[in-house]
C-alpha cells in the first residue's frame, strides 16, 4: 500500500469509527422508583423528583407483598398468602415484568431443609446477591440471608440480634426487627424499621456483624421499605414518599405526599433507566403567526401544517433571545411597537419513538409567555394561565408574566401512555394578555426515562472499506482479513489496499 492509499485508508476508518462510536453511545441514565400496590395488586412506578404515580399494570398474582427490589431487569417481590405474615405457609420469591407489571414467575421460598422460614419482611440486591431480612423460625430475629433467584432457596443465614448496634432497632417498644431492606448510594445493605411510630433507617455491616442507626423521625404514617435512585435514599410509607439525608441534617431531607389513591403502596425498588431528549431549546417548529381561527383540528397529529413557517426554538418576539422571531399583526415583524397585536399563537413539532412501552415516564418542561396549552398527539397534557376550552381570541389569564418567569421552565408530568410508535406531534397555543403586549415566549424540552434494552448478543457493526472488511462489535474494531483486534472504539485498523 502506497503513503497517500495508506492516508486515504485511514481518513475512511476514522470515519467509520466515529460513526460506529455514535452508534454505541448512549443516553445519559437515571433511576425510577417501583412499589407494589397490596390492596389493587398492581406494579406502580414513581418518578422520584415529582412523586408521580403512574400505575404500570397488575400482576396477576394474589398475594401480600413485603418488599421489592432490582435485579436483572427485573423487579422481584417477596410475598405471604396474607397480611397475617407471621408463619405464613406460603412465603414466596415473585418475578415481575417492570414493562407491564405482569408477574413472570414465582418459585417458593424456602430453606435448606425445605421448610418455610417464619418471616420474610425484606429483600435487596447486594452486588449479584439477592438478600433476604427474615427470621428462619421463631427463636431468632435480625437475620440475613441469600435467596437463590432460580431455585428459591435461602442460604448464608446469620444472625445481627445482640451485635454492636443492632439493638437500636425496635426503640418504638418491639423486638429489633428488619422490616425493609435496600442499598444505599454506594451499595451497602439499609434496613427499616417502623414500631409505634418511631421510624429507623440504619445501615448494616456484614464483616464485622454491626448495625450503625443512620437517623431516626416520629411518623404513625409508618415506613415499611427504602431504596436508593440517583445518588439520593428514599423511604415510603401509607402514601408518603420520603427522601433521606445519610450524611446531614434534617434527617428527612423531603417528603412527598402521593395522595390518597396510594395509601396502599409498599415496598420500594430502584431501577435505571436511561434519559432520552425528545424535543429541546434549538428543535425545530412549525408555527402559523396571521391571527386566525384554527379551531381545534390543527392540535392532532394528521393535521396538514405544511403550509405553516417554521424555525428553531425558542420562538416568540420582543426579548430578544428568540431564535425565531414571530409575527404579532398583518404587517409581521418586527413586533414591539405595534398595538392591537394577534391574541393567539399556534406551534407543532415532531418527534419519533420507536417502542412507547419502553417509555417509563415522559416530562414536559414549557417556557409560555404569557398562557399556553399544549397538547400531545391531540390530547391536553398542560395549560397555564389560560381558561380551559379558550378560543383563539380569549386572553390569556391576569397578571401578565413578567421578569424571571418569561424565560423559566415550568415543569408537567406526562403519561407515556399518550406515545405511539413512530411519528408523534406535539402541538401547542399561547395567548397573550393584552392586545398591546410586547413581547410572547415559547420553547420546550420533552424528556423521557427509557427502559434500557441489554445490548443484543452478537451484536455488529460491519462495513467493507477499501477492500477490508471492519467490523466494530462491543467496542472493539476487527480487521477480518487479518484477525487482528484493538479495544477501543477509536482504535484504528489498517485495511488492504
Amino acid at each position: 500500500m502506497n503513503s497517500e492509499t495508506s492516508k486515504r485508508t485511514r481518513g475512511w476508518i476514522g470515519l467509520l469509527v466515529l460513526v460506529a462510536a455514535g452508534l454505541m453511545a448512549r443516553p445519559a441514565s437515571g433511576q425510577l422508583l417501583y412499589a407494589i400496590d397490596n390492596v389493587a395488586n398492581t406494579l406502580a412506578r414513581i418518578d422520584p423528583t415529582t412523586g408521580a404515580v403512574t400505575t404500570v399494570g397488575p400482576v396477576g398474582h394474589q398475594f401480600f407483598t413485603t418488599d421489592l427490589t432490582y435485579y436483572n431487569n427485573s423487579i422481584y417481590a417477596i410475598t405471604a398468602n396474607s397480611t397475617a405474615v407471621f408463619d405464613d405457609p406460603g412465603w414466596t420469591l415473585v418475578e415481575i415484568n417492570r414493562q407491564t407489571g405482569a408477574k413472570v414467575r414465582s418459585i417458593p421460598a424456602l430453606l435448606a431443609n425445605g421448610q418455610r422460614p417464619r418471616l420474610i419482611e425484606g429483600i435487596a440486591t447486594i452486588g449479584d446477591r439477592l438478600v433476604l431480612g427474615m427470621q428462619a423460625d421463631g427463636t431468632v430475629s435480625q437475620q440475613l440471608g441469600d435467596i437463590d433467584p432460580v431455585t428459591g432457596t435461602i442460604t448464608n443465614i446469620v444472625g445481627y440480634a445482640g451485635q454492636p448496634g443492632c439493638n437500636a432497632f425496635g426503640q418504638g417498644g418491639f423486638s429489633p426487627d428488619f422490616d425493609g431492606l435496600g442499598a444505599d448510594p454506594e451499595g451497602r445493605i439499609l434496613a427499616s424499621d417502623s414500631d409505634s411510630g418511631l421510624n429507623t433507617l440504619g445501615r448494616i455491616t456484614e464483616s464485622p456483624r454491626s448495625c450503625t442507626i443512620l437517623g431516626q423521625f416520629n411518623n404513625f404514617s409508618g415506613f415499611d421499605d427504602v431504596a436508593s435512585a440517583d445518588g439520593s435514599t428514599f423511604g415510603i410509607g401509607r402514601g408518603v414518599l420520603y427522601q433521606f439525608n445519610l450524611t446531614g441534617t434534617p434527617f428527612v431531607a423531603r417528603s412527598l405526599n402521593l395522595g390518597e389513591a396510594n395509601v396502599n403502596l409498599t415496598g420500594l425498588a430502584a431501577a435505571p433507566a436511561e434519559g432520552v431528549t425528545y424535543l429541546n431549546t434549538g428543535s425545530i417548529w412549525r408555527y402559523l403567526d396571521n391571527g386566525s381561527n384554527q379551531g381545534v383540528a390543527w392540535r392532532q397529529p394528521g393535521f396538514n401544517d405544511s403550509t405553516w413557517r417554521s424555525g428553531p426554538s425558542q420562538l416568540g418576539y420582543g426579548d430578544g433571545d428568540e431564535a425565531t422571531v414571530v409575527g404579532c399583526t398583518a404587517a409581521g415583524p418586527p413586533c414591539p411597537g405595534a398595538a392591537n397585536k394577534f391574541i393567539t399563537t399556534y406551534f407543532r413539532a415532531e418527534f419519533e419513538v420507536e417502542n412507547p412501552a419502553l417509555v417509563e415516564s415522559l416530562l414536559l418542561e414549557l417556557v409560555r409567555d404569557d398562557g399556553a396549552a399544549v397538547y400531545l398527539n391531540g390530547v391536553e397534557i398542560a395549560r397555564d394561565m389560560l381558561a380551559p376550552n379558550a378560543a383563539f381570541n380569549t386572553l390569556a389569564d391576569s397578571p401578565a408574566v413578567g421578569g424571571d418567569d418569561e424565560s423559566r421552565f415550568f415543569s408537567y408530568s406526562v403519561d407515556p401512555a399518550l406515545l405511539v410508535a413512530g411519528r408523534n406531534v406535539l402541538a401547542a397555543e399561547v395567548h397573550q394578555q393584552s392586545v398591546n403586549s410586547s413581547d410572547i415566549s415559547f420553547d420546550v424540552r420533552l424528556r423521557g426515562q427509557v427502559v434500557p434494552v441489554p445490548e443484543p448478543a452478537g451484536w455488529a457493526l460491519a462495513a467493507t472499506l477499501m477492500g477490508a472488511a471492519i467490523v466494530v462489535r462491543r467496542g472493539r474494531c476487527v480487521d477480518s482479513a487479518r484477525s487482528r483486534s484493538i479495544d477501543g472504539a477509536a482504535s484504528l485498523v489498517e485495511g488492504r489496499a
